[in-house]
């Protein structure tokens, strides 16, 4: 089954099932001010990891061009180093400001369920 989504389950929100390997792409929150993606992860069975990855908007870059980029979790305001995978239930903050996102998915036995919502400041 290829990865699922997005759906709206309310306004401003998309879900994503994942449970097949690839680059899934958040967009960019605002391209006009500072902006965030809060990504909320629920992990089903061995449900896999990501890696936040991003390159500035408009560059078309993909793949090996994609950066590692910082993010922060909500029950700490320590910064995760950049190129740390994520594969628990929480709830992450990405920096995004003029850069598109990326998630760099790799599958594990089970699928991930991620809820993303962008949003100023």
């Amino acid at each position: 089954m290829a990865n699922v989504g997005p759906t709206v389950p309310n306004i401003g929100i998309r879900k994503l099932v994942l449970d097949t390997t690839a680059v899934i792409d958040l967009g960019t929150p605002n391209d006009r001010t500072l902006g965030t993606f809060e990504v909320e992860v629920k992990p089903v069975g061995a449900g896999g990891s990501f890696i936040p990855k991003q390159t500035a908007d408009g560059t078309g870059y993909s793949g090996s061009d994609l950066k590692s980029c910082i993010y922060y979790t909500s029950d700490s305001e320590t910064v995760v180093t950049a190129g740390t995978s994520h594969s628990a239930a929480k709830i992450l903050y990405i920096p995004s400001d003029g850069a598109r996102t990326y998630l760099d998915y790799t599958q594990g036995a089970g699928t991930m369920e991620i809820h993303v919502r962008s949003f100023i400041g």
